[in-house]
């Protein structure tokens, strides 16, 4: 229902004095019924549905006249009071207007109640009256229809049926206003009410879930600081007892090179006298002196040297030879005595071994083991890893970046299989934040990385085109890897392409040329890398500082993070970032290591103004 002419059945309430219409020859009850039969007429409506209500029957005061009155004011869309002092001064007309007010508060209007000024009330015009009497304040503050000029005039001629066809438009218009029925308005209420109980209701669980997100945050960082201060405690741990494993061997030592001096001493005297047995026990007899024809006896031949065989618990040193027995004569008698074998000469002595058993003892102590050529070394896990290479983040580097201070780590490479690859983390993030923990310098994150367990999911915070991002990164295990051979330079190929003029253009004082063959040949480019080299620096520039950071033989890979494969692009990218009002480039850049390989590529920060060389 849109308005109240809507309704089924129109009833509107007269209120009068009937002494006031008995005195003026039933002029008001003419006046009802004239305004009734204009507003039937302005709202189309019949005399079936449509009445102005009037207490035509004398109803005695009591609770038969309030039920009666209560049933129609309870009907009623509209209130006509005909204002005179004797109504003024009734209990009952102030119990119908008082009714009605009630009625019109219960269809939620205010603009219900269209009283007519019949006969000069004064206290109406009293403003100390008005604020006394509540029947008086209500009309005062409504608009009333002045009717006292016309009240000694016929209902029925033409100027005042003109005045009742504009009272009457006045309510009809009224009546016709946006509306909504009691059952309307309570619905609405309800909808109202549960929509707000739904929304604090909304409100209360989002709360909730805020609090709980909070504390399962409290919870994670309080679980990632048992972890860390667990293994600081394991480290320390670890330490101390390498510590006391360190000090317990120094304090070992001496007393195992004295006993491995003596031990060595002892098998050295042990082996001369060996030699010294078995020396003799194999010298053969010297034979009998043959007589002479001068009746001498002639000397016997000399004992040849014998060498001590080897001994199981001998050192490996060899006991000198005999000397050879002198010649001897035949005294005489002419019974010839034994034969006399000189003592040997006394062993040299045999160096200690570094432990007590018995290794060669040639061989010092403290001579180191070298590797085979080629070995591979496979060392044990050492810690936490995500497959990145970084650097640090210069003032240079951080304005190119738009990062405001200088901070984090520069991503300059990325492992195609690690951690920080399958994360989403890529080469010219600057990461700034792992695991919780702020990065503030590239040392850090190394330092944090190592120190977080295998396996365990972090958050990653990195700064990408100026704007930060959180990628998920699960640490992967560090094991030191061999040292990889060097990729081969060797770029023949029997069914190679015919060589390609390079392009050659000068940016920024540099002489770049795209990739050909004979370039890649001089400045041992391998096959696979793709960019601009750098050929030649002129001589204002090499002086500068920029002339440090590219020489010739550099290859720039990106400008600005974008690919770049001749100097052409090279250009272009700088002329935008001027055009930016850009004062720093970012170059991704593979430098000559050592004239023999690339390195692995690197950021460097060049300027885009002019360099000075010190001059103004």
């Amino acid at each position: 229902m849109t308005s109240l002419v809507d309704l089924p059945e129109i009833i509107g309430f007269f209120s009068y004095s009937r002494e006031d219409d008995e005195d003026s020859q039933g002029a008001l009850s003419a006046l009802r019924d004239r305004i009734q039969r204009e507003l039937r007429g302005q709202l189309g409506r019949s005399m079936k549905t449509f009445r102005l209500w009037q207490d035509k029957e004398a109803i005695a005061a009591g609770k038969l006249w309030e039920d009666e009155i209560k049933n129609a004011v309870g009907q009623a869309v509209f209130f006509i009071p005909i204002i005179t002092p004797t109504v003024i001064k009734s209990p009952y007309c102030k119990f119908e207007l008082e009714s009605f007010l009630a009625r019109e508060a219960e269809l939620g209007r205010n603009d219900l109640v269209f009283p007519i000024l019949y006969i000069t009330v004064p206290e109406l015009e009293d403003g100390a009256s008005q604020k006394n009497d509540p029947v008086l304040s209500i009309i005062a503050r409504r608009q009333y229809l002045d009717w006292r000029e016309f009240r000694h005039r016929d209902v029925h001629s033409s100027d005042v049926l003109a005045v009742v066809e504009r009272f009457c438009a006045t309510i009809r218009d009224s009546l016709r206003r946006s509306w909504l029925s009691p059952e309307e308005r309570k619905s609405q209420e309800e909808a109202q009410s549960r929509r707000r109980e739904e929304e604090t209701r909304q409100a209360a669980t989002a709360a909730q879930a805020l609090e709980r997100e909070e504390n399962e945050r409290l919870g994670r960082e309080a679980h990632a600081a048992r972890e860390r201060a667990e293994q600081d405690r394991l480290q320390g741990e670890a330490e101390a007892k390498r510590r006391t494993e360190r000090e317990a061997q120094a304090e070992l030592r001496p007393v195992a090179l004295r006993w491995a001096w003596l031990s060595s001493t002892r098998l050295a005297v042990i082996g001369s006298l060996v030699v010294v047995v078995l020396g003799i026990a194999l010298s053969p007899k010297s034979p009998t002196p043959l007589p002479t024809p001068s009746g001498q006896l002639a000397p016997a031949p000399a004992v040849p040297p014998v060498r001590a065989p080897a001994s199981a618990a001998a050192p490996p040193a060899q006991a000198p030879a005999p000397t050879p027995a002198p010649p001897i004569r035949a005294p005489a008698s002419t019974t010839a005595p034994p034969a006399q074998v000189p003592a040997p000469a006394t062993a040299p002595p045999v160096r200690a071994p570094a432990s007590t058993t018995a290794p060669p003892a040639q061989a010092p102590a403290s001579t180191p083991v070298q590797p085979a050529p080629g070995a591979a070394q496979q060392s044990p896990a050492v810690g936490g890893w995500v497959g990145v290479r970084i650097q640090t983040v210069t003032a240079d580097i951080a304005d190119s970046l738009g990062i405001s201070p200088p901070r984090g780590a520069l991503v300059a490479g990325v492992d195609g299989s690690g951690p920080a690859k399958l994360g989403g983390v890529d080469v010219g993030d600057v990461i700034v934040r792992f695991d919780g923990q702020d990065i503030k310098d590239m040392r850090d994150l190394p330092r944090v990385v190592t120190a977080t367990p295998v396996g365990k999911a972090v958050d990653v915070v990195v700064i990408r085109k100026s704007k930060e991002q959180t990628f998920q990164v699960k640490v992967g295990r560090l094991v030191a890897s061999d040292n990889a051979p060097a990729p081969s330079n060797n770029n023949s190929n029997n069914n190679a392409a015919p060589a390609q003029k390079p392009v050659v253009q000068k940016v920024l004082g540099f002489e770049l040329s795209s990739l050909s063959d004979d370039l890649r040949g001089k400045f041992m480019i391998t096959p696979g890398a793709k960019g601009v080299v750098v050929t030649a620096v002129d001589s204002d520039v090499a002086s500068s500082d920029a002339g440090k950071r590219l020489v010739p033989g550099d290859l720039i890979i990106e400008v600005q993070s974008a690919a770049v494969s001749s100097p052409a692009a090279v250009q272009a990218q700088i002329d935008q970032l001027k055009a930016q009002g850009k004062k720093v480039a970012l170059l991704l850049v593979a430098s000559a290591n050592g004239g023999t390989q690339l390195a692995g590529p690197h950021y460097v920060a060049l300027s885009l103004e002019p360099p000075t060389n010190g001059k103004k």
